[in-house]
């Protein structure tokens, strides 16, 4: 029995030298193809590069040895754009590897890149309250921290931008509101912008929910009791106040 056991311990560790020997020691070389996400360094501010994302796709030689000293995502595909300007144009690719890794092949060996110059601009936010809080709740006035926010785009998105609003659902709500929301900014067609970035694109809303009613303001209309003796008639009348302030349910509010 112990024999078998010593047998499968020398099986093994012969098997890890044999391994270790021909990976590490002679470590045959080996090609391996990838494909990396495309690194844009050097944007010029106020510049939008368009696609926003690239790949391309490298074949790399090297020893096996190499390829497990360098590790998973060492090796880097990035394009300068130092020299980007508004419109189409082809950059090339360059490459970092690690010590040891040669890139043989890229493909494609350059991109074409769009520039489009970025516009800023300064809009408030405009608050879409929807529903009403709980009967016997109201709500106070909603504080929105920024008030005013900056859209930064291409200045054809920028120039059709009508509205930069928040949405708020009220409806049957007892308890006061203290969140972030994010803003939707939207066009003359009543579209978001693909390329629009907002700054800051969230913003801080408080609503205050008490316990109270609704009020409304009626006015005030005299009802006459019996008849006049005969000779006389109202030449007109005065009353003060004119209006009434009446506080109940939304409901019953509504059919005063």
């Amino acid at each position: 029995m112990s024999s078998r056991i010593n047998l499968k311990v020398v099986s093994t560790l012969l098997a890890l030298t044999l391994w270790f020997y021909v990976n590490i020691v002679i470590s045959p070389v080996m090609r391996r193809t990838i494909t990396l996400p495309v690194e844009y360094r050097n944007v010029p501010e106020k510049m939008q590069v368009t696609p926003s994302k690239s790949t391309t796709e490298l074949v790399l030689t090297g020893t096996r040895r190499d390829f497990i000293l360098a590790g998973a995502d060492t090796t880097q595909a990035w394009v300068d754009l130092y020299n980007l300007r508004p419109g189409s144009a082809f950059f090339p690719l360059k490459t970092t590897s690690p010590s040891g890794i040669n890139v043989v092949a890229m493909r494609p060996a350059q991109i074409e890149l769009e520039g489009k110059a970025l516009k800023t601009r300064e809009m408030e936010i405009q608050l879409e309250l929807k529903g009403q809080p709980a009967e016997g709740f109201l709500a106070e006035n909603p504080v929105i921290t920024p008030r005013v926010i900056k859209a930064e785009g291409p200045e054809e998105q920028i120039s059709q931008l009508i509205a930069a609003k928040v949405p708020i659902n009220l409806a049957d709500v007892k308890n006061s509101i203290s969140e972030r929301r994010k803003v939707l900014v939207l066009n003359r067609l009543g579209e978001t912008p693909p390329d629009i970035k907002l700054i800051p694109d969230t913003v801080s809303i408080d609503v205050a929910i008490k316990a109270g009613f609704p009020t409304k303001q009626t006015p005030i209309r005299p009802y006459f009791l019996n008849k006049l003796p005969e000779g006389f008639r109202i030449e007109g009348y005065h009353l003060t106040p004119a209006t009434a302030t009446l506080s109940g349910p939304a409901r019953v509010l509504v059919e005063i």
